[in-house]
């Protein structure tokens, strides 16, 4: 065999493993991406869907402040959890500045907690006969807020650009006040 027959056929063989090998990874890929969209289907819910999921309420806000509007809701499972404890995220936007809350059973994950780490102050109190945390910067606008019901074995956080303590208790309160 001459040497130029052999060393095109050794390209070729090297072109066909590599492109067997680009296949491979294309399959691979797309196997991994049908198995996330799969997985998001299983974990996300409507909120009407988690409501069903848990025994303590999960409300929507009847009191928005004037200038913001729905963004976004979503309730999520954990993949190792699915179907069960949802954490139910509600967005709201304004011109420049948001705000969101998550509700969660008491002790989950503890997603949007409002951690000592994070923030500069907070403070514990009953307002309306409800345990509330309001945690906030020195020289920032960024405030955290949360409310727990021991009783139904829920809470819920709050994170916000600019709005005043008050507002936050308003939007809390109702999601809670019903």
């Amino acid at each position: 065999m001459d040497n130029g027959l052999v060393a095109s056929l050794l390209i070729m063989g090297a072109t066909w493993t590599v492109v067997g090998t680009y296949i491979a990874d294309a399959e691979i890929q797309m196997d991994a991406q049908k198995y996330e969209k799969r997985i998001t289907e299983l974990t996300t819910h409507t909120l009407e869907g988690a409501q069903k999921m848990v025994s303590y309420p999960i409300n929507r806000l009847s009191y928005v402040p004037e200038g913001y509007e729905l963004e976004k809701e979503e309730a999520r499972t954990e993949e190792n959890n699915i179907g069960k404890d949802p954490v139910v995220k509600i967005q709201y936007q304004g011109n420049e500045f948001g705000f969101r809350t998550v509700t969660q059973k008491i002790g989950k994950n503890r997603e949007g907690e409002l951690e000592s780490w994070k923030y500069d102050h907070i403070n514990s109190y009953t307002f309306n006969g409800f345990k509330f945390e309001f945690a906030y910067y020195d020289g920032s606008n960024v405030q955290g807020m949360s409310v727990t019901i021991p009783v139904e074995g829920y809470e819920i956080t709050m994170s916000a650009d600019i709005l005043s303590k008050e507002e936050m208790e308003k939007v809390l309160l109702s999601m809670v006040e019903k």
